[in-house]
């Protein structure tokens, strides 16, 4: 029998705030496959709420909001063309100054998160990422760098993606290599869920969405305009 992996979220209480943290369940999963080889543990720190952003309006506001900011702020976006994809920060003063303005949706969810516990301090730096209307976008695989703290949050908005995890290999292994690796671990982000990653999953594994076509239980995955809204504290 194939087994899947079911995260399910827990409270305690630590220092006065709540945390939530995962704990791998052998359930049937609609949203995370757990590709297991007997060779590995799930990894530690893995969370994703999917219902985190229920309300339709509220993200259509969100995808409104980082596209206008998109245009204010245009000589700031950076570019990847050959993944089809474009990206603008706001880190500590410009955050604190530009998000509550310009991005008053996303800024009350980024709070929802962190009074929800995901977070143990409040995040000062926000990445948006547009993905192009192509079958073709991709963001490569990767481990985000330590200097940008312990959690990482992200929002997914607009079109469904899927997220491919697997261990981080040896530093001789080519980034090509690393593309083609079957992967371990599979997330299915479906827009106003919320991916959070901490522990092994945030520094021992890499994560990415494959260029190629997608699907997920036998459906295909249309990959159409896209948006991430990345968060956290450095």
């Amino acid at each position: 029998m194939i087994q899947k992996i079911l995260t399910t979220k827990r409270c305690i209480s630590l220092k006065n705030q709540l945390r939530i943290y995962s704990t791998a369940v052998v359930q049937n999963s609609d949203y995370i496959k757990f590709n297991n080889t007997g060779q590995i543990p799930f990894p530690k720190g893995l969370i994703l709420d999917q219902n985190f952003i229920i309300d339709q309006q509220e993200r259509e506001k969100c995808v409104q909001e980082s596209k206008d900011v998109f245009r204010i702020f245009s000589n700031s976006v950076r570019g990847a063309t050959n993944f089809k994809r474009r990206i603008l920060n706001f880190h500590s003063k410009s955050f604190e100054k530009n998000v509550p303005e310009y991005m008053p949706t996303v800024y009350s969810f980024i709070r929802k998160a962190f009074e929800q516990g995901y977070h143990e301090h409040f995040p000062n730096t926000i990445q948006i990422n547009q993905y192009d209307d192509d079958t073709s976008y991709s963001c490569p695989m990767h481990v985000d760098a330590k200097s940008l703290g312990p959690t990482i949050s992200m929002i997914s908005l607009q079109s469904t993606a899927v997220m491919d995890l697997c261990v981080d290999p040896p530093p001789n292994v080519s980034q090509e290599e690393v593309e083609k690796m079957p992967p371990q671990v599979q997330v299915l982000l479906t827009p106003g869920s919320l991916l959070v990653m901490s522990d092994q999953i945030r520094y021992e594994w890499l994560h990415g969405i494959k260029q190629q076509e997608q699907e997920w239980n036998g459906s295909k995955i249309n990959k159409q305009e896209r948006q991430s809204i990345v968060f956290w504290y450095q």
